[in-house]
């Protein structure tokens, strides 16, 4: 799909999900079971990978009725959403509302993603200056990403991100004191990285932790003013995961012209507003 011609005039439309559900309860009876191969026709092979290393992210367990809403967006049918948990053996766990995303034609799975939360969601959906499907795409671009990070997709994220994106990292680093053995204010060490450096580094990091989780909260959206559904999204974002966590702010400069094919062109992360620009914000780039 060409940058900017695609079609916002498409609305977000619920639909009545009767005919999926016998798939859905197939895969949850799978989990339930324990069984997880017996539900392998109801996926893409790409659908299939993606619920393979989300049964085995950590211990995972359904923990609640699921009470689904279908939307039609684009070419598929969005489900949301089935509650699970995932626990971990430090005993970290995390309840995740799981969204399934069906394609019509095949009906098949061909994509699973952590639900953003509510508030994160009617932040999106209350920008009534833009179109429907123009938020839903945000929404389920967010909710990607996010899940991408838990589940360790490194091809995936390799993908989305341009071969020259502005990349900022950030760590916070805790010091003890020599003489009082406490602990002096974090210092936070901030690097540009190519994107060949950012992912050989994120490999490391997801070979190296047993869990990653993010969550995001107080978002704020800017549309470019050429190019299309160019986007700058600024989120807080806490991060965990098993031997390391910060909170701070990250920046997103997305193209969303093909929403299953985003292309982040800045990435940048700061654990606090700095005094003189504030967040990264889509004007400085």
């Amino acid at each position: 799909m060409a940058p900017g011609n695609v079609n916002t005039t498409k609305a977000i439309l619920a639909v009545d999900g009767t005919p999926y559900l016998p798939l859905l309860q197939k895969v949850q009876n799978a989990i339930n079971t324990g069984q997880y191969e017996s539900a392998r026709d109801c996926f893409t092979a790409e659908g299939y990978d993606i619920y393979q290393k989300l049964i085995h992210n950590g211990k995972a367990i359904i923990c609640g009725p699921a009470e689904y809403k279908f939307i039609r967006f684009d070419d598929g049918i969005l489900a949301r959403s089935l509650p699970m948990r995932f626990t971990f053996s430090n005993r970290r766990s995390f309840v995740e509302n799981v969204v399934f995303d069906i394609e019509t034609e095949s009906r098949k799975i061909r994509s699973l993603s952590f639900a953003v939360s509510e508030n994160v969601a009617r932040d999106v959906l209350q920008r009534e200056q833009w179109s429907e499907y123009s938020r839903m795409a945000i929404i389920n671009f967010i909710e990607t990403y996010q899940t991408a990070y838990a589940l360790k997709r490194l091809d995936y994220l390799q993908s989305i991100f341009s071969e020259d994106a502005l990349i900022i990292v950030g760590r916070v680093v805790r010091q003890a004191s020599a003489v009082e053995n406490r602990y002096i204010p974090p210092k936070v060490e901030q690097t540009r990285l190519s994107k060949a450096t950012y992912m050989r580094n994120l490999e490391r990091c997801f070979k190296s932790q047993e869990f990653i989780n993010l969550k995001f909260a107080g978002i704020d959206i800017k549309k470019a003013g050429k190019g299309g559904e160019m986007y700058g999204i600024q989120m807080q974002q806490d991060y965990f995961s098993a031997t390391y966590g910060d909170k701070g702010y990250l920046f997103l400069y997305v193209d969303l012209n093909d929403p299953y094919r985003p292309i982040i062109h800045v990435r940048t992360w700061q654990p606090e507003k700095d005094p003189d620009f504030g967040i990264y914000h889509l004007g400085q780039f």
